[in-house]
């Protein structure tokens, strides 16, 4: 969503990991950006735990 904003916005998304929740914060879909965002970290967590 953040690409719709705006391409550099989007890119900085991308590379600085906190920028994501602070521009879905700042324009109103933080809530559902929030909770996918949580649910991928689990996932990461989850696998990597599994992969051990």
């Amino acid at each position: 969503m953040t690409f719709k904003l705006s391409p550099i916005k989007g890119i900085l998304c991308l590379v600085i990991p906190g920028y994501a929740l602070f521009c879905a914060k700042r324009h109103g879909f933080y809530g559902k950006f929030f909770a996918a965002y949580v649910i991928g970290i689990l996932g990461l967590v989850i696998g990597g735990a599994i992969l051990s």
